[in-house]
């Protein structure tokens, strides 16, 4: 007689699966080329500069801004020495951002179990809303980046609002500035939430330490690190100008249909689990999340790594909430958010399949030849001096990504060079080459090889030139 498997148990390697899907899809990606310099080849680099560091602020070729003149997320600098011990492979940045995932899911279940008791159909839940909920899962096909990363902090800011316990709160915001400067609104319109409720000394500790980073990063920082790039004039200019032709703008091309996609499901799932006295719990995380969400609705910015900087929160309040098993004693209801999860996120899965499986994807070539090429490619790179200059498209950038290499991926972020050395391109759309296209990379090397200028290596996937290569031959931008 056999034994049957646990309904549980086989949802759990179900769910392992898609786990699974996530990471292979993502490391196949990387080998491949189908993961572009933007901004994959950006957070590389900066953690490869900051791992060896010349500077304590060191420049970025390929995003043309020094590291902390960006965004200021000093979780880099923190977990800069990883890339070291991983001999700087690309590999390395998908499996920690994939641990960062793993981790959240098995966080949530433990802190859950720290509030109430709870059972192993809960994790289970928790796994599944985490693995579908398409804000999650955009930030994934777009790695790697210090705002996913946050989802931790999130997850222990949550708790600690729900505990009431300010120690943790103070500790929770203070390590989630590390990751995105614009955390800071969220911790002082956090401390407003204290002055409603007269806990005067909670309210002031919080606003003190929003207000000094606030003058930090956007005062005092840029006297230390140069050519600041000013989000707020490049995304908000015309807000300021011109309000209400602004908001009219903004009106029109605002994707309902993705912020609908992303924030829908949870949402009914907040509403259907309502309770009164947990529903107390969500007020301080509105707070929290009410700046975010202006710069982001004016920005119009929910997508790829967005989303989990807030989906964080609101998964995890769902997650500790008291009925959180409720969702599956009603069986309408629980086909209803099962099919909204899905459905959402169905695309992205059959991406990842389609890749990892079937050796299929529209921004890049995968076959055993290709492989074999990238591997010469890369041999020849490797006897290139690291002072000369490079120019490439945006698919290899990843593979060949080492520090101190002086790569540009041309028409992109990169600064202009009059001449470069190199000249290293994708063809045939053997990479994610944008914002180039197949037949402007052919009229590159045609107008680049009349120069006189012989390849090195040429073949069907790339091919690469030694200069000197004029800025000039690579056409408008």
């Amino acid at each position: 007689m056999t034994k049957k498997i646990p309904l549980t148990h086989f949802l759990a390697l179900i769910l392992t699966i898609f786990l699974l899907i996530i990471v292979f899809a993502n490391l196949k990606a990387i080998k491949f080329n189908c993961l572009n310099a933007v901004d994959f080849g950006i957070y590389q680099q900066a953690l490869y500069e900051l791992s060896a560091p010349s500077s304590y602020n060191p420049y970025l070729t390929i995003r043309d801004l020094h590291i902390f003149s960006d965004h200021f997320e000093p979780i880099l600098l923190i977990l800069s020495p990883l890339v070291s011990l991983t001999n700087y492979h690309p590999s390395a940045l998908i499996i920690f951002e994939w641990f960062i995932l793993v981790f959240f899911i098995f966080l949530n279940g433990k802190l859950r179990s720290k509030l109430r008791q709870s059972s192993y159909t809960e994790l289970i839940l928790i796994a599944f809303i985490t693995l579908f909920t398409k804000g999650f899962l955009t930030a994934l096909v777009f790695p790697v980046h210090p705002a996913f990363w946050s989802i931790i902090a999130g997850t222990f800011l949550t708790y600690f609002l729900i505990k009431d316990n300010f120690i943790g709160i103070f500790f929770s915001c203070c390590s989630i500035l590390l990751f995105r400067e614009t955390y800071v609104f969220g911790v002082m319109t956090l401390s407003l939430f204290f002055l409603f409720k007269k806990e005067f000394k909670r309210f002031l500790i919080l606003l003190i330490l929003g207000v000094l980073y606030f003058l930090w990063v956007y005062k005092l920082r840029f006297i230390f690190f140069p050519k600041p790039l000013d989000y707020a004039d490049v995304y908000l200019r015309g807000f300021f100008e011109e309000p209400l032709v602004f908001l009219k703008n903004l009106f029109f091309a605002f994707d309902y249909l993705n912020f609908l996609k992303i924030f829908g499901p949870v949402t009914l799932i907040i509403v259907y689990l309502n309770n009164r006295t947990y529903l107390k719990n969500l007020i301080p995380i509105l707070f929290f999340l009410a700046p975010l969400f202006a710069i982001h609705i004016l920005t119009n910015k929910f997508y790829f790594q967005y989303p989990p900087q807030f989906l964080a929160f609101f998964l995890s309040y769902i997650f500790f909430h008291p009925n959180l098993s409720d969702l599956l004693l009603t069986k309408k209801l629980a086909i209803l958010i099962i099919l909204l999860l899905t459905l959402t996120s169905s695309s992205i899965y059959t991406k990842w399949i389609k890749l990892l499986i079937f050796d299929s994807s529209p921004k890049c070539t995968i076959s055993k030849e290709k492989e074999i090429r990238t591997q010469e490619l890369i041999s020849t790179l490797n006897q290139i001096n690291l002072t000369q200059t490079i120019a490439t498209t945006g698919g290899i950038v990843p593979q060949i990504m080492k520090p101190n290499l002086q790569i540009y991926q041309f028409h992109q972020f990169s600064k202009p060079l009059p001449n470069y050395d190199y000249l290293l391109l994708e063809k045939n759309n053997s990479g994610d080459i944008f914002p180039k296209t197949s037949d402007q990379i052919n009229t590159i090397i045609k107008n680049c090889s009349s120069l006189e200028n012989s390849p090195i290596l040429d073949n069907d996937f790339y091919i690469l030139i030694k200069g000197p290569i004029p800025y000039s031959c690579l056409g408008e931008k």
